[in-house]
């Protein structure tokens, strides 16, 4: 009777709460949901080079999304694994189907069996215009061309021409699309869009080309105030300015200084982030300050003929006192072509005097930190100088930093903007004890006229 009874009664509660517990069920699916949605939103707002009408579905996934250029019109299907370490670049109106996995860095094995905690970066670019079919498989390195369809299944290992279809995993080309009616399809601008639907371009947005006037670069050597030029020059109504847009700067100038890439291959790797795929909010003037310029001017200019320089200068001795007040080179990478996540991404991509050839490996290794970051200022102020020699002088502008609220009137002029206010707010403030020039040694003296005397005023 005790029993029967007890049965009866857990029964009972059991039909009583369970509309309860599908409730809890539905508030855990819904938080997920949110909670998955949220991740998506926070992960495209991190891509700081992108165009507009990005579509990213459900539980796709990008690791590095500060390594990543996506264009205008495109979509991302559902578990798809975008592993960005070593960069990528999507152009326009490419369309990547469900289950579709991109790989842009390889372990390095050489380190440890089976390989160590480093990769060997190889990053991958799929051109404007095309489609990659379910379960694709891309590997590091790879660039896929213009206009290109990738049938599903398929493993890439190796670059795909312009205007090819590529079907099965042995990556077999199965014939070319007929070119002329794909280029009509681009002449009369016929994209699809969602679920292949025609695409129209917001006219709220820039596209920037090699004939626009108003794109701007501020080049410095480092701790010279870029951060704080650009947060200037942003908050002014009719310009659009950002520092360092990309991190995939940090890997393409290093490699281009080493020569691990060419001259061509980097002026492509530049058109396509500038060019090819990015958006920009419809402003008069265009612009993006960052470091990791200083070397490419060259072929920014080759780029862009009718673009803008202004090098942001900083007196050398507080510069030099900062860079080695904040560490720099105190974890040196010293593995070209090999990214250490065990030390700073910085650490991983600052030049070393060995491998732009300037000295030998053991004569970098014997160098006391305070000479590399002597030897790093006077570096990029040298190639700054040295890359400005080919840019008109009317395209180029000097500001010092020390000066910079005296400087705003000229560099006003200079954009063809109206006054450019400064709120006197410097960013990206040393946290670190500074080692001042009044405290630094003989020797450390010596070493900065001996290294930086041509720039050692400014």
């Amino acid at each position: 009777m005790v029993n029967s009874l007890k049965n009866n009664i857990r029964k009972w509660l059991i039909k009583a709460l369970m509309p309860m517990g599908q409730i809890f069920l539905e508030v855990i699916k819904i938080s997920e949901k949110k909670k998955h949605n949220i991740s998506n939103r926070v992960s495209l707002e991190n891509i700081p080079i992108k165009g507009e009408d990005i579509d990213i579905k459900g539980e796709a996934k990008i690791t590095h999304p500060r390594n990543v250029v996506l264009g205008s019109n495109v979509h991302i299907g559902n578990n798809t694994w975008l592993y960005t370490l070593g960069g990528l670049i999507i152009g326009d109106n490419v369309h990547i189907s469900r289950n579709v996995t991109i790989y842009t860095a390889n372990h390095n094995y050489n380190g440890a069996i089976p390989y160590d905690s480093s990769y060997v970066l190889k990053p991958v670019v799929i051109k404007k215009n095309t489609w990659i079919g379910i379960n694709v498989s891309i590997t590091p390195g790879v660039t896929i061309g213009e206009g290109v369809i990738i049938g599903m299944g398929a493993v890439i290992s190796k670059d795909v021409p312009d205007f090819t279809i590529v079907g099965n995993q042995s990556h077999k080309i199965l014939k070319e699309r007929d070119k002329n009616i794909y280029q009509n399809l681009v002449d009369n601008e016929l994209y699809g869009g969602k679920n292949g639907r025609k695409y129209n371009y917001s006219k709220k947005l820039l596209k920037i080309d090699i004939e626009f006037s108003n794109i701007v670069f501020v080049v410095g050597t480092g701790r010279s105030g870029t951060m704080t030029m650009a947060s200037i020059l942003d908050n002014h109504s009719d310009i659009y300015f950002k520092h360092e847009l990309s991190e995939q700067l940090l890997r393409i100038s290093t490699d281009f200084e080493y020569g691990n890439i060419s001259f061509d291959k980097t002026k492509e790797l530049l058109a396509e982030i500038y060019l090819n795929n990015t958006v920009f909010p419809n402003k008069k003037i265009i612009g993006e300050s960052n470091q990791k310029l200083g070397n490419l001017i060259p072929i920014l200019i080759k780029l862009f003929p009718k673009a803008k320089f202004i090098w942001l200068k900083r007196d050398g001795k507080k510069i030099v006192s900062s860079t080695y007040s904040r560490g720099w080179y105190k974890e040196t990478n010293l593995n070209n072509n090999i990214f250490d996540l065990s030390i700073d991404k910085w650490e991983n991509f600052r030049l070393r005097g060995d491998l732009v050839k300037e000295f030998s490996k053991e004569e970098w290794k014997l160098m006391t930190r305070f000479k590399k970051n002597c030897w790093y200022y006077a570096y990029w102020s040298n190639k700054i100088e040295n890359g400005l020699e080919i840019v008109p002088k009317k395209q180029q502008l000097t500001v010092d930093l020390e000066n910079l609220s005296n400087e705003l009137i000229n560099i006003s002029e200079f954009l063809g903007v109206d006054f450019i206010n400064n709120e006197n707010k410097i960013f990206n403030k040393s946290k670190n004890s500074i080692h001042k020039y009044d405290e630094w040694t003989r020797e450390e003296r010596d070493a900065f006229y001996e290294i930086c005397e041509k720039y050692s005023n400014k």
